[in-house]
């Protein structure tokens, strides 16, 4: 139940993860956090910013999208805000990490929520989709083929390993892997 008083979990809709929610409100709620931002392990140092902690505390963030740290972290995508930071938030466009949060940081109220859950995957470029499509398959998470609802597959089709996009045309007698 939402209420003015309530904080609220953000979540990109671009993340496939087993992250447990009620794990991480309950450690936002136990540190009276203004922001609690969920990180995790970057050791690939994968093209995601940099975001600097100190005493389970966000202090910063790196510059660009090339962590320089010998053990970075990275920002999922979730994080849960109280109400006092939703009231800060204007109408209109935003960033909250840029504009909203350095005020809290500075009043070290951004608590950083590690995250060690088994799956992460943020795809919002298509070598991510893709790539995440793949190493779901080769975890059991998904059947050998990805197929969109509003694609048309002819009965004597044949799909192997295949991701089929929306709208997309299978004819009779084509094989794909």
């Amino acid at each position: 139940h939402l209420t003015a008083n309530s904080d609220i979990m953000v979540f990109n809709g671009k993340l496939f993860t087993d992250v447990n929610i009620e794990q991480v409100f309950r450690f936002h709620r136990e540190r009276n956090a203004a922001v609690t931002m969920v990180l995790r392990a970057n050791p690939a140092k994968a093209a995601f910013r940099e975001i600097l902690c100190e005493e389970g505390l966000v202090i910063g963030f790196g510059e660009g999208r090339e962590p320089k740290g010998e053990n970075p972290l990275l920002f999922t995508g979730i994080h849960v805000l109280s109400p006092e930071v939703i009231e800060k938030i204007p109408p209109g466009n935003s960033d909250t990490i840029r504009d909203i949060y350095p005020p809290f940081i500075d009043a070290k109220r951004v608590h950083a929520f590690i995250d060690d859950s088994k799956f992460w995957w943020e795809f919002s470029t298509l070598q991510r989709y893709v790539d995440l499509h793949l190493e779901a398959r080769a975890e059991g998470l998904t059947d050998r083929n990805t197929i969109s609802p509003d694609a048309r597959i002819a009965p004597g089709a044949e799909l192997e390993n295949c991701i089929i996009w929306a709208n997309s045309e299978i004819p009779d007698n084509c094989e794909l892997n």
